[in-house]
């Protein structure tokens, strides 16, 4: 089971990390549409990154893929809820979510992430075994 024989991170510190990789991915998605798709989102609504919910974006996503810059699959970056994550469990969706940008060719917002991913690379707890 997730986070059981690993160091947990307390919530509030997992709380704004994953609200740090949401704001990446919606600006990053928002980028991606406005540049490829800008009539599609404006009738959806998505007329800033807040109003785009990354669950929908995927949806969405898989309708017009062949859009899609690179030739990586973007169907590694799920959503997640308030589950206790571990250090391990936080790289991994960090690494998920610079994978995605660099699907859709966000370069800018891959390299946010990945300041992001050294940064809890150094300062989380590292994982343990009980």
């Amino acid at each position: 089971m997730l986070g059981l024989d690993m160091m947990p991170i307390p919530f509030r510190v997992q709380h704004m990390i994953l609200q740090t990789l949401q704001r990446h991915l919606e600006h990053s998605a928002f980028q991606f549409v406005q540049n490829w798709l800008l009539p599609q989102s404006l009738a959806l609504g998505w007329t800033c990154p807040e109003a785009l919910e990354p669950n929908k974006f995927f949806k969405f996503l898989a309708k017009y893929q062949s859009k899609i810059s690179s030739e990586q699959s973007c169907e590694n970056v799920s959503s997640v809820h308030r589950l206790p994550q571990d250090k391990d469990s936080l790289l991994q969706m960090n690494r998920a979510a610079i994978e995605f940008c660099l699907c859709i060719g966000e370069s800018p917002g891959a390299e946010s992430l990945c300041c992001l991913f050294r940064f809890l690379q150094k300062t989380t707890p590292k994982s343990s075994t009980m």
